[in-house]
């Protein structure tokens, strides 16, 4: 809780200079990216699970549509439990590092410029992952020889909900699964 604090003190203090420096000039002085980072730190509950999931297998369905039913059922289930609704979220940030921990996967603390960093899933899938802040947003890129997967994660205005936009792509999938999902601050 201190850590949050203090993070929240730190970017105000960054808004505070940014709007003095910018006292008589038309445009602010941008942000470092582990500036915008720190006010993603904390953690996150979903909102209304049941009809998140629902959205979530429309956005599967949709993309296996123009399979056969056996290979959309298969295919279906699989990716069903690859796109799970995470209980919880938590982001942590040190400098210019940050770490995405769910209890779905295996957590990276990663840098923030979007050079990929190599890691091995839970399941021993070799992957490079990436995050980078771009137009404000945290953006989570994950790829591997079956597909890339990309998390553009943005907060509203007062900081306390969190939407978690996702994209799977595979030369497997006749089309992109594309769903967004929302996390509410705790």
């Amino acid at each position: 809780m201190l850590r949050e604090s203090h993070c929240g003190i730190s970017l105000l203090i960054a808004q505070l200079i940014n709007a003095v420096l910018c006292l008589g000039h038309s445009t602010p002085v941008p942000l470092l990216p582990e500036q915008i980072a720190s006010r993603y730190q904390g953690r996150y509950q979903p909102v209304n699970v049941r009809k998140q999931d629902q959205v979530v297998g429309a956005a599967i369905d949709k993309s296996l549509a123009s399979f056969n039913v056996l290979i959309r059922w298969r295919a279906g289930n699989l990716l069903r439990q690859n796109n799970k609704i995470a209980p919880e979220v938590r982001i942590s940030t040190q400098g210019e590092k940050i770490l995405v921990m769910t209890p779905l996967r295996k957590s990276w603390w990663t840098k923030l410029n979007g050079k990929p960093r190599s890691i091995t899933t839970a399941t021993g899938l070799k992957a490079s992952l990436s995050r980078s802040i771009e137009s404000g947003r945290l953006v989570e890129r994950f790829v591997s020889e079956r597909g890339k997967r990309t998390h553009h994660i943005s907060l509203n205005r007062d900081g306390t909900i969190l939407l978690w936009k996702v994209v799977v792509e595979s030369k497997e999938l006749p089309k992109p699964i594309r769903y967004t999902l929302k996390y509410r601050r705790r």
